[in-house]
C-alpha cells in the first residue's frame, strides 16, 4: 500500500507542478474554486485516504437511495479539490 501511495502522491506532485508551478511545501493555490495548499507525502496519504472513505461512504448511501445534501457535496468536491482529483457524481448513482 505504501508503494502504491508513493506513486499516487507522484502523480499529485506532477500534476500540482504542472498547474501552478514549482510552488513551495504549504503554498496555497486556488483549485476548482477551492483553495488548496501543496502537501507533503504525510499530508496527502491522510487527505487521500479521507478522500477515499467518503467516496466509499457517499457510493454506499447513495446506492441505498438516499439523497445527497449540497453541504455534504460541497465537502466531498472541496476533499477532490485538494488532493486533485476529478469528483465523481454520486446523483446518477
Amino acid at each position: 500500500m505504501l508503494l502504491e501511495n508513493k506513486d499516487i502522491y507522484n502523480r499529485y506532485i506532477n500534476i500540482f507542478n504542472e498547474k501552478f508551478g514549482n510552488a513551495a511545501f504549504g503554498e496555497s493555490v486556488m483549485n476548482e474554486g477551492c483553495i488548496v495548499k501543496k502537501m507533503t507525502f504525510e499530508e496527502f496519504v491522510v487527505a487521500f485516504t479521507e478522500l477515499k472513505k467518503t467516496e466509499e461512504f457517499l457510493r454506499e448511501t447513495m446506492s441505498r437511495g438516499n439523497t445527497l445534501s449540497d453541504a455534504v457535496e460541497a465537502q466531498y468536491r472541496e476533499l477532490a479539490a485538494q488532493v486533485l482529483e476529478k469528483p465523481k457524481d454520486f446523483k446518477i448513482l
